[in-house]
């Protein structure tokens, strides 16, 4: 089972589809506890919502996010609209219960048509970006603006944005301003930021840079990385009417670029690399480059160009400040909450990249971020709990956690779990379940899981045996260049099974396999013998290549 670098179901499913539920009794409450959930177990919403709050915050009780749920469940059917608005955040993060967006909207409708302002402006988010219901912008801006009319402060800016962009209404600067400003006057910092920039613009309001520098450094000093590049653009320019101050734009752009925005990251390095306003800093450009670089091929132009203007010694020392500067970046972000950076975050100290190696510190980050539902995190848990890397091994914690990523559509996870069911590991053994997930993760083209597949028809397992669809698999894993899959392939050729015998085509898949004169970093063990086969055909049949080339030579020493 391969760990990358770079939901509850079953039970939780059945438990909440139940009329009554089964609640532990619980030895060790305190009379506070006990008193409550006396009331809740009599039926009391107010009670129902009071003891979810001890189970999600372990307070007095185990911290146990399933039970949690099993409340908020049951006030949420008694009307309560918090816990019918918190119901659908579970459902919408996954947190205690199979991630459900269309339940999520369902219990946030509940909610909001209690007029619940929060409810309200979860169904508009939902409705904006299309998550559980058809994406739908005017739908968005009513259940933004009814939680706004009550002074949700995140519902009013979002008006503001649909009116500033015209989605779901027609484009009104002026309007987009009004609800920039109450949300402003209630410190929302994005809305602080685009009031500002309005200001600073005269778009929808008389021009005022005064005001614009009030308000963008509000939004600056609370961390706002736009605001922070917009007031470095404009201290580091002197436009706008704003006076010119270097050393104050340098001190923003750096804000703005250790949070990760681009746009900054790009301006550093540029002005790094110039010495415009600035020492010339070679070490520095390449670093904030770098981290602007979007795309791979990006990063290696940046290295490309920078490689040829720096000594070797700058080079080295640029390198460990930028692999330190991606942990940092997402070390800050990790704090926040935020699950891609957990995720990112436990990669960094799985690989060693930028920090020292630290298998207990992956999995503390990899669940962090698994446990608000990012399925690359649920996966490299699972590979941990399966291997018992930084954590006790536990085969049924892996199939979880296998569970919550191919839920969500992760290849590799699907198919590990699809073996897990195969063998019976940390789960009963299930060949049809087997044969399921390992479909679904084969068809989404990952070639483990097409040489599992194949290797599944050609002994019948779970499957109508059938070696011409076992070689169907296999070829689609041997055109990703996976050598298994061609190794198979080869044994097919060289036998005669499901396809016609062809000795020549059988020694080309396993001089592929093998790897034999390419260079190429070897995927499987199986290439030695590979190399041993491919060499006694030459050898002994006479079959293939000549005997003269430096493929055979090599064919020999192998199998000699």
């Amino acid at each position: 089972m391969r760990m990358y670098v770079w939901a509850r179901i079953g039970m939780f499913i059945v438990l909440l589809t139940a009329t009554v539920f089964t609640l532990p009794a619980w030895a060790e409450d305190t009379p506070d506890i006990a008193a409550l959930r006396a009331k809740a177990e009599s039926g009391n919403p107010d009670a129902q919502f009071k003891l979810v709050l001890f189970y999600s915050h372990g307070d007095g009780v185990p911290k146990d996010p399933i039970q949690a749920v099993a409340w908020y469940t049951k006030a949420a059917k008694e009307g309560h609209a918090d816990a019918q608005n918190n119901l659908g955040n579970c459902y919408s993060t996954g947190n205690g219960v199979a991630k459900d967006p269309s339940q999520a909207i369902k219990w946030y409708k509940k909610a909001a048509k209690q007029g619940m302002a929060e409810a309200q402006g979860n169904l508009g988010n939902s409705y904006f970006a299309g998550d559980g219901v058809r994406k739908d912008l005017r739908q968005a801006v009513e259940w933004y603006t009814k939680a706004a009319k009550q002074g949700q402060a995140e519902a009013q800016l979002k008006v503001g944005f649909c009116y500033d962009t015209g989605g779901g209404v027609p484009k009104d600067s002026e309007q987009a301003i009004a609800w920039y400003m109450k949300a402003a006057e209630q410190g929302v910092a994005e809305a602080q930021c685009n009031l500002g920039v309005h200001l600073l613009e005269g778009d929808g309001i008389e021009k005022d840079v005064t005001r614009s520098l009030e308000f963008l450094t509000k939004a600056a000093e609370q961390g706002c990385a736009k605001a922070q590049v917009r007031l470095g653009e404009c201290y580091y320019t002197g436009r706008d009417g704003v006076p010119r101050d270097v050393t104050q734009g340098i001190t923003w752009f750096t804000m703005a670029a250790e949070q990760g925005l681009k746009e900054a990251q790009m301006n550093l390095g540029i002005h790094y690399l110039a010495g415009d306003g600035i020492p010339k800093d070679l070490v520095q450009a390449y670093l904030w480059l770098n981290l602007a670089a979007v795309t791979k091929s990006d990063r290696a132009q940046v290295q490309e160009l920078m490689s040829k203007e720096m000594t070797p010694e700058q080079l080295e020392e640029a390198q460990r400040r930028l692999s330190e500067s991606i942990v940092e970046l997402y070390r800050k972000a990790a704090e926040r909450g935020d699950a891609g950076a957990q995720y990112g975050l436990g990669v960094c100290y799985f690989a060693g990249e930028g920090v020292k190696k630290d298998m207990n510190q992956a999995v503390k980050w990899y669940s962090k971020a698994a446990e608000q539902g990012n399925a690359r995190a649920q996966y490299n848990l699972g590979c941990c709990y399966a291997q018992g890397e930084g954590i006790s091994k536990d085969p049924k914690q892996a199939v979880e956690w296998y569970k919550k990523a191919a839920e969500q559509g992760h290849g590799e996870a699907q198919h590990n779990l699809g073996l897990c069911y195969g063998t019976g590991d940390g789960v009963a053994k299930d060949e049809k379940k087997a044969l399921e997930w390992c479909k679904k993760s084969a068809d989404q083209g990952v070639p483990e899981a097409q040489v599992s597949l194949g290797a599944r028809y050609a002994r019948g397992a779970g499957v109508k045996k059938s070696v011409r669809q076992a070689i169907v698999w296999w070829g689609k894993a041997a055109e990703q260049l996976y050598d298994l899959a061609q190794f198979n392939l080869a044994q097919c050729y060289a036998s005669g099974e499901g396809v016609s015998k062809d000795m020549t085509k059988a020694i080309e898949l396993l001089m592929m396999a093998s790897d034999v004169g390419a260079g190429r970093e070897v995927k499987h063990p199986l290439w030695r013998s590979g190399a041993r086969t491919l060499g006694n055909l030459c050898l002994f049949r006479g079959i293939g290549p000549r005997m003269d080339t430096g493929a055979n030579k090599e064919c020999i020493e192998t199998w000699n």
